[in-house]
């Protein structure tokens, strides 16, 4: 059975943090003798978050294929 389209499947935990983000987007690159690239674009509910305090954070992201 497949899962609702609205569930998320990946969850992203960045060290040190209690804001719960929703990941919007996810974009992977890779390329012969090049480095891969992900872009993960974040969602939060919490509008005063110091975007600056998340610079070169450790960050998890999980992906799984029921959401949890």
């Amino acid at each position: 059975m497949f899962a609702p389209a609205n569930e998320t499947h990946f969850a992203l935990t960045i060290e040190g943090l209690s804001v719960d983000f929703q990941v919007f987007t996810l974009q992977g690159r890779e390329a012969i003798s090049q480095p891969f690239v992900f872009e993960v674009e974040l969602v939060s509910e919490q509008p005063s978050l110091d975007l600056e305090t998340l610079l070169h954070k450790p960050a998890f992201l999980q992906l799984s294929p029921d959401g949890s």
